[in-house]
């Protein structure tokens, strides 16, 4: 029955099914994101460090744009200009707002450091309070990061 209902690929064939790409298989990527250059992440050091709160997790390294693998990989490599508009503080994560390039998150931002008790990155996504600050750019390239 299951053969019957495959007409449409031509005869199947065990090669065929052997060869075929698994539909379940996991990627290998991460996550995709702008990576920030070692000046672009220096500069927001310099701007917003002092708001650091002693003993934190310094992150300070990346917009993330989507879970996973990237769906149009058109933007690969492509060096990216963000600019930092707001800062955000809770108990677990300090980040800044960035605009210049599309996120899955609802608010897109960089982390800048999170709390050494229990605090995780992802947490930024939860921050609720953002304050104006004077915007500057920063930047980075589109890359996609690989498990290890």
């Amino acid at each position: 029955m299951m053969i019957q209902s495959h007409k449409s690929v031509g005869p199947l064939t065990v090669k065929k099914i052997l060869d075929s790409k698994d539909m379940y298989k996991q990627s290998d990527v991460l996550y995709s994101c702008v990576l920030l250059d070692g000046q672009s992440k220096g500069i927001l050091l310099d701007k917003v460090g002092v708001w650091i709160p002693k003993d934190w997790v310094v992150i300070c390294d990346h917009i993330t744009i989507c879970l996973g693998e990237m769906k149009d990989k058109t933007d690969l490599g492509k060096e990216v200009i963000l600019t930092v508009t707001k800062l955000g503080l809770s108990d677990m994560a300090l980040a800044v707002q960035v605009e210049g390039f599309a996120s899955k998150n609802e608010i897109p931002h960089i982390t800048i450091a999170i709390n050494p008790e229990g605090g995780k990155p992802k947490d930024s996504n939860n921050i609720t309070s953002w304050q104006d600050m004077e915007s500057f750019m920063v930047k980075g390239v589109v890359i996609e990061i690989k498990k290890s």
